[in-house]
């Protein structure tokens, strides 16, 4: 009844963090309220509750180096509870393990994969490794290579680079407080460039809308200008070498001039 009330007033609350508390004071009610019927239970069967709990102390020690993995999921806990790194909700990545909270326990946390997959990790696992928090950041990144063909001129680029830069000014789903749009590098195959900028929103689908936007303008000023996405691709050049026009129809009989047949 307790944790039901409890439950209802976190509810009326802005903070996050006592929605995770809930779940696990209401765990920690049960366990002390299991505790204390059975220690009655056992002094009205008319045993010594004192004599029983200086027996358990010599077993409590083993008991502890047994379960140092399980105290070390508690401690991950109160990680968890005291530097808050994430809420209930939030959509993280640790361990090469990526989905959204769903509970935070003493042991475990349960994080649901975006394959629908549940997860369930020790909590230990908080305290030794890096946690990423995707739902904190403000806004969403886009970095993107671009690559041009060679036959583009520098007057070309010149003009190009300027409406790209434009572009992303006056896109109404463009952050605008950084970004940059640069030739980078002569590659391989094409003249390279990197369009680093960032979206509004950092919901998933605004995300790819924006980004699909942006990608569909960037095509039509590729063919306003003429010019031409470059793809992987290599030119082989002939080269006739003087020695070679005097050799006779079947060139396996003779090597160069000065030299007898083979």
């Amino acid at each position: 009844m307790a944790s039901n009330a409890l439950a209802r007033l976190s509810k009326g609350t802005e903070s996050r963090l006592d929605d995770q508390l809930i779940p696990l004071l209401r765990k920690t009610i049960k366990v002390a309220v299991v505790t204390v019927v059975a220690i009655m239970v056992i002094q009205n069967l008319g045993y010594s509750v004192t004599s029983l709990v200086a027996s358990l102390g010599v077993g409590g020690l083993a008991l502890a180096l047994a379960a140092k993995d399980t105290i070390a999921n508690v401690f991950g806990s109160l990680v968890v509870f005291t530097d808050r790194p994430f809420h209930v909700g939030d959509w993280v990545e640790v361990a090469g393990i990526e989905g959204t909270v769903e509970e935070v326990g003493f042991r475990t946390t349960h994080i649901r994969r975006f394959d629908k997959s549940g997860v369930t990790v020790p909590n230990s696992t908080f305290s030794s490794n890096p946690i990423i928090n995707h739902s904190r950041r403000p806004i969403r990144r886009i970095k993107m290579t671009l690559g041009l063909s060679y036959q583009t001129s520098a007057g070309q680029m010149r003009g190009f680079l300027e409406k790209i830069r434009k572009l992303i000014r006056n896109h109404p789903d463009i952050d605008q407080g950084f970004n940059f749009v640069y030739l980078t590098e002569f590659g391989d195959s094409s003249l390279n460039l990197q369009v680093y900028c960032f979206t509004k929103s950092t919901v998933w689908t605004d995300f790819l809308a924006a980004q699909e936007d942006l990608l569909l303008s960037i095509i039509d000023l590729v063919e306003e200008h003429g010019l031409e996405i470059a793809f992987p691709s290599r030119t082989l050049y002939l080269r006739e070498e003087a020695w070679e026009r005097g050799l006779p129809k079947n060139p396996g009989l003779a090597g160069p001039p000065g030299e007898g047949p083979l």
